[in-house]
């Protein structure tokens, strides 16, 4: 049988020193290449083309689920196990969407990472089971604020804020009044005790409203 060619990806060096221990304990494979940022684990994956990608998905330069929608669209298919310190649902979502076939985050024990590594090693999806939840519900990607408590409107907003808008030309793009866009996001802020624009892009980035190159998880 022919030994898996392994790449593991990490930011943080300590994290990814007890992954590679991890990968190594488990002789699944041979680790090919070891990556902490992102366009560097892509240049190794489209080079080397392992047959398990360990990802972190919180990689400088290009995060993790840039590199699964990059990978998506070549004809290649690895196993790949995504990670990160905190996952939140709606990024589980997407990365299952893009071709993940696990996913892990810090709060997992050793047992639970090197049964979540071989599995995935089989080709056995693995996900937490309120990501399993959105991906049964086929209205989750048209009807997230379900899940968030956002309206559409909110939503709208959240996003063109983070992509550097001003609330004149939002209110002009989305023909409100200026003092509408204000207001929804005073709403926003108080709701949830946001106490400044970067946490509240921040937030929209947490529950999956938004996407940043950097920022999808923390």
């Amino acid at each position: 049988m022919k030994t898996k060619e392994i790449m593991v990806s990490g930011k943080d060096a300590f994290i990814g020193s007890i992954i590679t221990h991890t990968v190594e304990q488990s002789q699944l494979g041979t680790i090919c290449a070891y990556c902490s940022r992102g366009p560097e684990a892509l240049r190794c994956i489209e080079e080397m083309r392992p047959n398990l990608i360990i990802l972190d998905l919180f990689l400088p330069g290009m995060n993790g689920l840039s590199i699964l929608k990059s990978i998506q669209s070549r004809d290649y298919h690895p196993l790949i196990l995504a990670y990160c310190r905190k996952l939140n649902k709606m990024i589980g979502v997407k990365c299952a969407k893009q071709g993940a076939t696990g996913l892990i985050d810090y709060s997992a024990t050793y047992e639970q990472a090197y049964d979540c590594l071989e599995r995935v090693s089989w080709g056995q999806k693995i996900y937490p089971e309120e990501v399993w939840e959105l991906l049964r519900d086929n209205d989750y990607e048209k009807y997230f604020q379900k899940y968030t408590d956002v309206t559409v409107r909110q939503a709208q907003i959240l996003e063109l804020s983070a992509r550097s808008y001003t609330n004149i030309e939002i209110s002009e793009m989305l023909h409100l009044n200026i003092k509408t866009v204000e207001k929804h996001k005073h709403t926003v802020r108080i709701k949830y005790g946001l106490s400044s624009v970067d946490q509240l892009i921040h937030f929209a980035i947490r529950n999956g409203i938004i996407e940043r190159e950097e920022s999808i998880c923390s």
